[in-house]
């Protein structure tokens, strides 16, 4: 019987998790998968003013990871077809400052060019298309589940440097007396982290920032569609989605410094502009001073963006017995849209893990002729 593999995921958030059913599932039979992690999505949120309901939004025409998130799009479409209730399809449009690009317009499903009679004063082109709202909690959770499931063990803890990893495995994170075996060095790390890789020992990313994204949620079951508006850099101004339980959600992002806490001008400056381009939002107000009735909640989103794009790429850690070593693959900073990319991301991370525990498992051989 060939060796067990143990592989060892860093993080538990929604890029973790797809990454860890994905390496399951490539060797259900060989391969023992573990998470660190010092949250979990059943956890109320580590810091009040993040709360994930920017996640709920998951298509859009503008993609940074077209291929990844071609992948994650049907993976999602797919889940639709089984539980609309908490993937729940509906009409979106989008509309930009600027000239799209036509090839990518079929790429969503049922899509079209918006006519001159549709634009709306200031957006150049749009387009329509069906898309999906994702239930962040829901979705978080229902993975942890399958993971648990399928064999998966969670270890909860803070990771202070790599090299405990590398060295020692779950072994820090576990009591004196449970889990003989696995102990030791893994077989492959995966370091899921998000904002963490700019304060574990052994990575210390300092070109991992924040994006912050502020949102509002207003109570408008009459809403049934979805839009968004891009500036002429392509760059979001405004997300109109609903959740498929009556609530739209309105996103704002927002480049720069974090703030720990929802500001007044932020939800002002939404409001004027749903009431501006969205008057469907409006239609049981009889003023637009009173779409301020409809808010039930007001916040912001962090997410963890790198200066230089995402990191997805392996290094390797020396280990013991040697020569032996260790594939550490780093993934992390996709910003707000790693949702829309994670199916596809996961894909990748474990052909590389693949490739990279081959590649270990052949120099190894021949180090041993």
């Amino acid at each position: 019987m060939d060796e067990i593999e143990h592989v060892i995921i860093i993080g538990a958030g929604f890029n973790a998790l797809m990454c860890a059913l994905e390496a399951q599932q490539q060797r259900p039979l060989n391969r023992q998968v573990d998470i660190i992690a010092e949250v979990i999505p059943s956890d109320p949120s580590p810091a009040r003013w993040t709360t994930n309901l920017s996640r709920s939004c998951y298509g859009s025409y503008m993609t940074s990871l077209p291929a990844f998130e071609e992948v994650t799009f049907a993976h999602f479409r797919k889940l639709s077809e089984s539980n609309s209730q908490f993937y729940p399809q509906f009409m979106h449009t989008e509309y930009f400052a600027n000239e799209i690009i036509e090839d990518r317009i079929a790429e969503r499903p049922q899509a079209r060019r918006l006519s001159l009679d549709e634009m709306i004063n200031g957006f150049q082109q749009g387009i329509c298309f069906r898309n999906i709202s994702v239930s962040p909690s829901f979705t978080a959770e229902s993975m942890m589940k399958e993971f648990l499931l399928n064999g998966g063990r969670l270890f909860r803890g803070s990771v202070r440097h790599i090299r405990e990893v590398v060295a020692e495995g779950v072994k820090p994170f576990t009591r004196a007396d449970s889990f003989e075996e696995n102990m030791g060095s893994p077989h492959a790390i995966v370091v899921c982290v998000g904002l963490g890789a700019r304060f574990i020992g052994g990575i210390e990313d300092k070109s991992v920032s924040c994006i912050r994204i502020p949102l509002v949620k207003l109570r408008a079951p009459w809403v049934t569609a979805g839009k968004a508006f891009y500036d002429k850099d392509f760059q979001a101004i405004l997300s109109l989605v609903p959740t498929g339980n009556g609530d739209p959600v309105r996103l704002k992002s927002m480049n720069g410094k974090s703030v720990p806490s929802p500001r007044s001008q932020d939800t002002d400056n939404l409001l004027q502009q749903v009431t501006k381009w969205c008057p469907e939002v409006l239609q049981s107000t009889s003023t637009t001073s009173n779409i301020h009735s409809l808010v039930v909640y007001q916040g912001c989103d962090i997410f963890a963006a790198r200066e230089s794009g995402p990191r997805l790429e392996v290094e390797w850690a020396p280990a013991a017995p040697y020569p032996r070593r260790v594939p550490i693959i780093y993934n992390y900073g996709y910003g707000p849209g790693e949702l829309q990319a994670t199916k596809g991301i996961a894909e990748a991370v474990v052909n590389i893990l693949q490739a990279a525990l081959q590649q270990e498992a052949s120099r190894r051989e021949e180090a041993a002729l």
